[in-house]
């Protein structure tokens, strides 16, 4: 709507300051020509918006003119009040000055929107954390938040994924909550990079600052980051015969796949699944956690490997179960001997 979009674009320049048409366009996703207009509309309503003309020239607003939490919508508030990852707080030891800034917000908010903001957080709770105990240790992580604010750089002793060890001086440019584990984005001779913080061993603050490149986008790059690791990662697709009983917890109990297609029932009452794994042994170990409710079809190699494996495992237990009756049969001829 429109009316959002102009909220928006105000918003945008109190917050970010001097920002061009076309950057203004790419952000709401609508022609340069639809800006120009929209900015001629809050001029006629009396919004002091001018824009300032040259290479380093865009749209700007009066250092004094701000807009008030009355802009808020009843949804946006509501959106606000369900913002708690908790842990996050907790591990840039920001959970007391959290709370005293939603209190001081709870307090500028008109009564209707502190109500509301009070009647979802008394309804919705957001548990970030997994189900899995915490492995990670990140005891580095409150040197790094101040290189990050400071801009200056930090020398660190890093064992890297193959447990090699490395050392690095890096331009620490963000921080970023994968879940429970936390990464370092940082750059080394303008290749910015991701550094896993529980691998960080030593870390020395430098007093030497840095100029943050101009620009840089810390999501952005998180997301293209993860997109090339997807991308990166190997691909081992099969295709199984599923009980139906297994099928609708198949995709929760998938620790290394992912379902990509369910077909049927068939005339016996199972499924056709397609999943993609990344590898053979992560397609066999899922696998035979199903026991005799799923059956490989594709490809004949996973197949072969899980009838192998099976019967090794079979023959292991008979051979245990002799022993067993052997061991049994020995202790009571003795206690016939007796």
């Amino acid at each position: 709507m429109r009316a959002d979009r102009l909220v928006s674009i105000l918003l945008w320049l109190q917050v970010h300051g001097r920002t061009s048409t076309a950057d203004l366009a790419r952000r709401l996703e609508v022609s340069p020509r639809t800006i120009v207009r929209d900015m001629d509309a809050l001029t006629t309503c009396g919004v002091p918006v001018f824009a300032l003309r040259g290479r380093n020239g865009g749209w700007t607003l009066p250092e004094e003119y701000r807009l008030g939490s009355k802009w808020l919508s009843t949804s946006e508030v509501r959106a606000l009040a369900v913002l708690s990852p908790a842990h996050v707080l907790a591990d840039l030891g920001l959970t007391g000055t959290a709370e005293a800034a939603w209190l001081k917000l709870l307090a500028a908010l008109p009564p209707v929107h502190r109500d509301q903001a009070t009647f979802v957080q008394e309804r919705i709770h957001v548990d970030t954390s997994t189900w899995q105990p915490r492995r990670d240790t990140t005891p580095w992580l409150g040197l790094l938040k101040e290189a990050v604010f400071a801009n200056r750089r930090v020398h660190l002793q890093y064992r890297r994924a193959d447990r090699a060890p490395v050392s690095r001086t890096i331009e620490p440019l963000g921080l970023v909550s994968k879940g429970n584990i936390w990464y370092l984005i940082g750059q080394i001779d303008g290749e910015c990079r991701s550094y896993r913080v529980s691998r960080i061993e030593a870390a020395e603050l430098l007093a030497e600052q840095f100029d943050r490149p101009e620009g840089f986008d810390l999501a952005s790059f998180w997301e293209a980051s993860k997109a090339r690791l997807a991308a990166g990662l190997p691909r081992y697709p099969a295709t199984l015969r599923a009980d139906p009983a297994v099928i609708a917890s198949l995709g929760g109990r998938l620790r290394w796949g992912k379902v990509e297609r369910i077909t049927g029932p068939g005339p016996d009452g199972w499924h056709e699944v397609s999943i993609m794994f990344e590898t053979h042994e992560d397609a066999l170990a899922s696998v035979l956690g199903f026991g005799d409710r799923v059956v490989v079809i594709d490809p004949p190699e996973l197949r072969a490997c899980v009838h192998t494996t099976l019967r090794s495992a079979l023959a292991r237990y008979e051979a245990a179960s002799a022993v067993a009756v052997t061991a049994v049969d020995d202790m009571f001829g003795h206690v016939r001997d007796d």
